[in-house]
């Protein structure tokens, strides 16, 4: 159903309805929603707007999350494409972000005792 919207795939393409179908699966760590919302951010359109920060942020996820080497490869350098036309303060923020969300991110997957 995510990528539905995403790719246009039976239903008119809208990336903001793909927005709020991707984000509640990257909360739960899922590595793709996090891709996919890195690639919407960092073109935009489809009534989402440009935000080359989440976009770094959500690929940062992506690489850092997925077991597989091949789409962590796509996640890394599709984020360094992106990363030539920011600067190196927008950058630090973004990994900073990925860095907090990460933590987070596992101290929610801790058990309870």
């Amino acid at each position: 159903m995510r990528r539905l919207y995403y790719a246009g795939e039976d239903v008119p393409e809208n990336y903001r309805e793909a927005v709020k179908n991707f984000l509640p699966a990257a909360e739960q760590g899922i590595p793709f929603s996090h891709f996919f919302l890195g690639m919407i951010y960092a073109g935009g359109g489809g009534g989402v707007q440009p935000d080359h920060i989440q976009a770094y942020k959500r690929l940062s996820l992506a690489a850092a999350l997925h077991t597989s080497e091949e789409y962590r490869r796509d996640a890394i350098s599709t984020r360094k494409i992106l990363a030539k036309g920011m600067s190196s303060d927008k950058i630090a923020v973004a990994e900073r972000l990925a860095q907090v969300w990460l933590k987070t991110f596992e101290k929610r997957k801790l058990p309870v005792n």
